[in-house]
């Protein structure tokens, strides 16, 4: 602390707290005063943040659609699964251990329903909880011997709840995971000097199971331990909290399969975390930096928040000399402050800083790169230090009283914050709000511009779903990489303009999509299709002959063996009912019609590897039967032929 006398050295937290002396914040009464006032702050700002509450993207895959959280699972998987539902050990699995939050969400469903409103009203309740503990831990801790340490705790937990970058985590279900890592956190910063160490330790561990963010808040405990001189077993409370921390860390390698790398999330692609594939070294390391600004910017001014940052919206820094400049400029700007807080700070500015430097450091991109590009909810706990730092500085930093003109300045940047977390909230009702609001931010993001037509294409109105048919393409104009927008448009052929022809070519294309499983939906959609032209024109073989050989690229071998039969038989009778007209005559290709049958079940054979030579002899024998020409050595030709496409290796002698 700054001042003499009898004032604790610089970066010593004292015993014991003199009483507030005047100022700002002498108003306040007493702390439950402040915290009530807090409470009461938090539920204004986000007062209509519940109204049309819906589940929104990342909802409806690790809630509305995990079995983990709908209870129709055993209790068991929710210690050995993802965030996702996805088990741990999984070569699938997102790597995200969250099983705390996943715990609250199967007890929160099971007494609630999937009520999206109720779930928003939760996230509100552990958001005022944590403004709570933000002002508890300022008291108790940053703050503790300040001479003007009530006020200054007081605008701390103001500005932190009403901050505009908490809407992602508040609003968005799934931040519950944000939201209950950051009150775990900061109890075993409130409890640091409690007489049982295992209280902190205990709290991180629930932070870290929360989400792994959590783990972070261990780098400013022991801070705070080591910079307490009278603290009674330091050292055993440095050796609790690590061993806490390794034993859920070798919990969670166990279950990814051991390895340090089991810990950290990988496999991502590009739509998801673009750093990794910036093969120019320079580029790759000014958009790091660029990162860093973007973040900066984000809770310095929070002006131009987006639901999206991924797929252009964050473009690569291009190496340029100017961009190397202001980006080299402005990274060493910050090492500069680091480094003059370190050496010289006062214990809350060292206690904000380090605390907002652990927390950033995992989204950072630095130690690795995290399944997010961007993301305002990977802001929701580095939020405090920045929060803790702005009252600190703008209060006077640790003069006797907070003056007039700073109160002003924190009074104007708390109700500057209200407006916007007030207007933030509406955009999160649905996803078309979100979204839209996302493409007046960011208009060249290529998901942005998708995730904002996905909702018109799912709905009835014609007229929105050719507004959204337009953000589609452009979704694929601004990043032809980019496989998704093919399925939806597939899907608005289908569903709105009827086209099935377009509509399924744009579903076999997206096949080839990777990502979200939007191969599995487009398959999906393909064999709808194909059943629903079975119904419509039941004599016409061609649409059974399509079935069986989708049935074929999905391996279910006995399925299309069963259709594929189904349809020479259709296709003899017609022959036969016609008088066995030539193949020519025919509107569709009977060669695909005919040998429908001989590749399903002759794959069928190989992937059973169950005398597959004499199987295709069987199956293309069935079809001469049913009204091939061709002679038997050619029927021979094409089951060797078919074989061999399968890496079933059979010499002619032996067939």
């Amino acid at each position: 602390w700054r001042g003499g006398g009898g004032a604790p050295a610089a970066g010593t937290p004292p015993a014991a707290a003199p009483p507030a002396q005047g100022g700002a914040g002498s108003w306040v009464a007493s702390d439950a005063a402040a915290r009530l006032i807090g409470v009461a702050i938090t539920a204004a700002a986000f007062g209509n943040a519940w109204q049309g509450s819906v589940f929104i993207q990342d909802d409806q895959v690790a809630i509305v659609g995990n079995k983990d959280v709908t209870g129709e699972t055993p209790w068991g998987r929710v210690v050995t699964s993802d965030f996702w539902g996805t088990d741990m050990w999984s070569d699938v699995s997102h790597r995200s251990y969250r099983p705390v939050t996943i715990a609250y969400l199967r007890l929160f469903v099971g007494a609630f329903g999937l009520c999206a409103p109720c779930l928003k009203v939760g996230n509100i309740a552990w958001h005022a909880l944590n403004t709570v503990l933000v002002h508890v831990v300022c008291r108790r801790v940053v703050f503790k011997g300040q001479p003007s340490g009530a006020p200054l705790s007081l605008w701390a937990m103001v500005l932190f709840a009403l901050h505009p970058v908490h809407t992602e985590s508040v609003d968005g279900l799934v931040g519950v995971a944000d939201l209950m890592s950051m009150a775990f956190a900061l109890v075993a910063l409130w409890r640091y000097d409690a007489a049982a160490p295992w209280h902190s330790a205990l709290a991180l561990a629930a932070a870290f199971l929360s989400k792994e963010l959590g783990l972070t808040a261990l780098v400013p405990y022991l801070f705070l331990v080591h910079h307490r001189a009278d603290l009674p077993s330091r050292g055993v409370r440095v050796g609790v909290s690590v061993a806490a921390a390794g034993a859920c860390l070798a919990w969670r390698s166990y279950l990814s399969g051991g390895g340090l790398r089991s810990n950290v999330v990988h496999g991502f692609k590009i739509a998801d975390n673009l750093i990794p594939f910036i093969e120019d070294r320079a580029s790759y390391v000014l958009t790091i930096v660029h990162v860093w600004w973007v973040y900066l910017v984000m809770l310095v001014c929070p002006v131009w928040l987006s639901g999206e940052y991924t797929l252009n919206a964050v473009p690569a820094v291009e190496p340029t000399a100017g961009n190397a400049a202001w980006l080299g400029g402005f990274a060493a700007a910050c090492a500069a402050v680091v480094a003059a807080i370190a050496w010289r700070g006062a214990f809350p500015a060292r206690f904000a800083a380090l605390f907002f430097l652990a927390a950033f450091f995992p989204s950072s991109q630095v130690p690795f790169h995290p399944g997010a590009y961007i993301a305002e909810r990977l802001m929701y706990m580095p939020s405090l230090g920045f929060c803790v730092f702005v009252a600190f500085v703008a209060g006077g930093a640790g003069a006797p009283r907070i003056p007039p003109l700073s109160s002003a300045v924190l009074g104007a940047l708390a109700v500057w914050y209200a407006t916007l977390t007030w207007d933030r909230n509406y955009y999160w009702r649905s996803g078309e709000l979100l979204f839209g609001r996302a493409i007046e931010v960011y208009p060249n993001s290529s998901r942005a511009n998708l995730n904002a037509a996905i909702p018109l294409i799912q709905g009835g109105d014609r007229a929105k779903a050719d507004a959204a048919l337009r953000m589609v393409r452009r979704s694929r104009e601004v990043y032809p990489e980019f496989c998704q927008p093919d399925y939806w448009e597939a899907r608005y052929y289908l569903d709105h303009a009827k086209n099935l022809t377009r509509s399924k070519e744009l579903f076999w294309k997206a096949t080839k999509c990777r990502e979200l499983q939007h191969y599995s939906h487009a398959y999906h959609a393909l064999e709808r299709i194909h059943e629903a032209e079975m119904n419509a024109w039941p004599r016409n073989p061609v649409h059974q002959a399509d079935l069986a050989n989708l049935l074929v690229h999905l391996s279910r071998f006995p399925e299309a063996e069963r259709h594929a039969l189904q349809c020479l038989d259709k296709l003899a009778a017609q022959r036969k009912a016609d008088g066995a007209p030539p193949p020519s005559q025919y509107p569709w290709a009977p060669k695909d019609v005919d040998f429908a049958y001989a590749l399903a079940a002759a794959r069928n054979a190989a992937a059973q590897r169950a005398r597959p030579a004499e199987r295709a002899l069987q199956i293309l024998g069935r079809h001469a039967e049913s009204g091939g020409r061709a002679p038997l050595s050619a029927q021979r030709d094409a089951a060797v032929g078919l074989l061999s496409q399968l890496g079933v290796k059979i010499e002619r002698r032996k067939v």
